[in-house]
């Protein structure tokens, strides 16, 4: 699970509307929303 970290973060609600815009770079994970962190930008 800690792979994961590396990968992945959770999002904020406001990002959450961002995520809805781009589907493509949300993953599905335990019922939570996770963005991927290689799509060329780091949300901080």
């Amino acid at each position: 699970m800690q792979s994961n970290w590396n990968k992945t973060r959770k999002i904020k609600k406001e990002e959450m509307i961002e995520a809805i815009n781009n589907p493509d770079k949300i993953k599905k994970e335990e019922g939570k929303y996770y963005i991927q962190k290689d799509i060329g930008r780091d949300i901080k």
